[in-house]
């Protein structure tokens, strides 16, 4: 049986992101930062990651382990329509073709994520009320546990 996760799927999806070279730490203050549950107002392209509803998979008839999917959503801000699509899509692909038993680093606790399931197409959101800035949002659901 694998350790209790104790960082939310958002924080270990933001960690993965910024793995992965879709954007960086917020404190960074590179391109596209990636931040996990609060979006903040600025910069106007900003990856906003948030744990949403997953569902069960049931238990293990040995130890009685449950086996879940946690859900995510990752919303994707851009000043420029195309660029935001553009973003999204890429972060549709890297869950969808480059997550396979990957191991996450988050301030000293390591995950596995077995991969991204269930992934949701790019869905455009039109423009954020009182902005001019575009939104888009990828859903996926994943399982994952604490190796340490």
């Amino acid at each position: 049986m694998m350790a209790l996760a104790i960082d939310s799927p958002a924080v270990v999806t933001q960690y993965l992101l910024i793995q992965l070279g879709l954007g960086s730490a917020i404190s960074q203050k590179q391109p596209w930062p990636i931040v996990a549950n609060q979006e903040p107002p600025t910069p106007d392209d900003v990856i906003t990651v948030r744990t949403t509803t997953g569902f069960d998979d049931g238990r293990i008839m040995v130890d009685g382990e449950d086996l879940h999917h946690y859900g995510i959503q990752i919303r994707v801000r851009s000043g420029d329509e195309q660029r935001g699509y553009e973003k999204a899509n890429a972060i549709h692909e890297a869950l969808a073709k480059s997550v396979t038993r990957a191991t996450v680093n988050v301030n000293g606790n390591q995950y596995f994520i077995q991969c991204y399931s269930h992934i949701g197409q790019v869905l455009p959101l039109g423009k954020e009320l009182q902005t001019t800035r575009f939104l888009h949002t990828v859903n996926a659901v994943f399982p994952y546990d604490k190796t340490n």
